[in-house]
């Protein structure tokens, strides 16, 4: 049975330090709060995944269409958030910025799968669907850390409207192999879109220019607070996002990425 990806690494060594201070690491360093949030909810989250992938062997003859699909989403979303809290503790030992934009090689499908089971339980609650759209080759090379939170931001943003209507999560290529940009990669589109009207486009330049450092903090941030963070996740890989409306209505939210193939020899894809 799966014990959860993060099972076999070691936590940090105390989880309290002398006189209050916080914990050591393996080396000695201090260790972030961040880190030390993230390994204790690793825990309970692998439970989750043990038990949700137990819960589907033990029942798989006696459950309904309906509660095994369920299930299915419950332990999908277990396993993503797993992960995710995998990508938090490395992103707390080193420079996070460095961490999100180092390039590696990935797979687009995997990309989209993981987001789409993160956020699968709340379009099932609201009634909706959540689909995913890519394109090939699959693998590629380039931020992947950076392109998971982004996709996650911005498919968190249209299902904080309560609109019937499935949610797209795509990564097309805007150019074919034989294409290549200046860059030396191929171009590809990586967004989500989806049904209602979508933030106010001066909600949306507000948010915009926070995200640049072009103005302070407002209160816009604070109830837009995953498209805040795809704006700077997505400056941060060089990239612009735009804030679309299309016919319907509806909303799209995309950027364009060079991500040359990954050689199919190369390391293994997550």
């Amino acid at each position: 049975m799966n014990e959860g990806k993060g099972s076999d690494e070691e936590p940090p060594e105390s989880r309290a330090g002398p006189s209050g201070q916080s914990p050591a690491g393996p080396r000695g360093e201090t260790v972030s709060i961040m880190e030390q949030l993230a390994h204790d909810l690793r825990s309970p989250i692998s439970a989750l995944v043990v038990l949700a992938e137990g819960l589907r062997d033990d029942l798989d003859h006696e459950l309904e269409p309906v509660h095994r699909r369920r299930l299915d989403l419950l332990y999908g979303a277990a396993v993503s958030v797993e992960h995710l809290l995998h990508d938090l503790v490395q992103l707390s030992r080193d420079d996070e910025e460095l961490q999100l934009s180092r390039s590696e090689p990935f797979s687009l499908e995997a990309l989209l799968r993981e987001t789409c089971d993160a956020v699968a339980p709340l379009a099932e609650v609201q009634g909706r669907g959540v689909t995913c759209r890519h394109g090939e080759p699959d693998r590629r090379k380039g931020p992947r850390a950076a392109l998971k939170w982004i996709l996650l931001a911005l498919a968190r943003t249209p299902l904080k409207e309560r609109v019937e209507g499935d949610l797209e999560l795509f990564a097309v290529p805007k150019s074919n192999d034989r294409e290549q940009d200046s860059k030396g990669g191929h171009q590809v589109e990586l967004g989500v879109a989806g049904p209602g009207p979508g933030p106010d486009p001066e909600v949306v330049e507000e948010v915009a220019e926070v995200a640049a450092g072009l103005r302070d903090r407002t209160r816009a941030c604070y109830s837009n607070s995953g498209l805040e963070l795809a704006f700077r996740m997505v400056r941060l890989i060089g990239c612009e996002l735009s804030v679309t409306r299309e016919p319907g209505p509806g909303i799209r939210y995309s950027f364009i990425l060079s991500l040359p193939p990954a050689s199919a020899d190369g390391p293994s894809v997550r």
